[in-house]
């Protein structure tokens, strides 16, 4: 994606999961900050394909986008599920792995994982078909290679699955060349492991999240984006803030899970200070 296309836009519009909205900035705040225009981030921590899917079309009837617009959508992992309850999105993430799940419905587990693959690829499909008579410049990129549903390494049952998810991908689908590659691939190797190692390497909080300067390498390597040298000072500013914060609030050599959940909730406010 060449620079020129973003250029003379009048808005920006952004969805994915907390890849694309966080705590601290993402890719999307830099895009945006660098662009200077106006600036509409809908992306949600936890969110899967249907929340990103639906609500990208409801962005689209209640702001109709243009050939002035930049719409950019970054799909989340696959076994996620989003539900609409008591007038918003509940987001919980992965449906096989997080609480809120087991705590509500009862036969969760019977749920087969390729109802989520046929579920997203065809939902994915569909999107990429509205777009392709709007007049917009339209982007997509991805959290996680489709073909990888297990890369937080959580669900080892999903081998017996991936003949059915290549064979499905080979025979209605080409995404790969119509989005952009994945931040797994472009920042770790496509392996989360290699994440977690810098953590441990420097002992900080385990977090699965790109930091402000991993952002940065990811929207400047797929976007090809010529970026302003203000835009890159603040980036480099924000990003010595991120690590003062985890420097100096290191975790205990173990870390149990809801020990990390507690130290992330207490760093928040640190963590929202942090502006380009």
């Amino acid at each position: 994606m060449n620079f020129d296309t973003l250029t003379n836009k009048k808005r920006l519009f952004v969805i994915g999961c907390s890849f694309t909205n966080y705590l601290w900035p993402t890719w999307a705040d830099i895009l945006a900050l660098d662009l200077d225009i106006t600036y509409i981030n809908l992306g949600r921590s936890g969110a899967g394909n249907q929340y990103i899917s639906n609500r990208i079309v409801q962005a689209h009837l209640e702001y109709k986008f243009t050939k002035d617009d930049i719409v950019i959508i970054q799909w989340s992992n696959m076994l996620r599920e989003d539900i609409f309850l008591s007038d918003d999105w509940v987001t919980p993430g992965n449906f096989f792995t997080s609480t809120w799940f087991e705590d509500k419905f009862k036969l969760y587990k019977e749920v087969p994982v390729k109802w989520f693959i046929l579920r997203d690829f065809f939902t994915i499909y569909t999107i990429q078909e509205f777009f392709k008579n709007k007049k917009c410049c339209f982007i997509q990129f991805k959290m996680q290679n489709f073909l990888d549903l297990d890369a937080y390494q959580q669900n080892s049952h999903l081998e017996t699955e991936m003949d059915f998810l290549k064979s499905l991908y080979d025979k209605y689908f080409n995404l790969d060349e119509t989005i952009l590659p994945s931040f797994f691939e472009i920042l770790w190797d496509n392996n989360i492991s290699n994440k977690g190692e810098q953590c441990t390497e420097l002992g900080i909080i385990q977090n699965w999240h790109p930091t402000v300067s991993e952002h940065f390498k990811y929207i400047s390597k797929v976007l090809n984006h010529k970026f302003k040298s203000t835009t890159k000072v603040s980036v480099e500013k924000a990003q010595i803030e991120w690590e003062s914060i985890v420097l100096n609030n290191k975790p205990p050599k173990i870390q149990p899970k809801k020990d990390y959940i507690q130290l992330l909730d207490k760093l928040q406010p640190l963590f929202e200070r942090i502006k380009l």
